[in-house]
């Protein structure tokens, strides 16, 4: 998964973030399914697809993948939901690597 989530990110990084979205959303799947729902690879995964998807121009989606780490039970703010080397790992906001 971590070869699938760096493929996506180097998609972004070439800037095709629509073609890096299609394929965090796919891992976003694998990763719920092995992983659950606030696993912090799963929340990682989850908020790189936002970004990607906001940067291809589809806000609505992004605030939908966003909205979808709650599982219905409000917010969770990236920095409470991921550890702090996660964020590190994360970059600076911008669609790449899963980190």
């Amino acid at each position: 998964m971590n070869t699938r989530g760096n493929l996506a990110g180097w998609r972004g990084q070439a800037g095709d973030p629509a073609g890096a979205a299609t394929a965090f959303e796919q891992l976003l799947g694998e990763f719920l399914r092995v992983l659950g729902p606030d696993h912090p690879h799963t929340l990682n995964t989850r908020h790189k697809l936002a970004l990607c998807r906001g940067q291809a121009g589809d806000p609505a989606g992004a605030v939908s993948s966003e909205a979808g780490a709650s599982g219905g039970r409000g917010p969770v703010p990236y920095s409470v939901a991921v550890s702090r080397d996660e964020r590190n790992a994360a970059g600076d906001g911008q669609c790449d690597s899963t980190g």
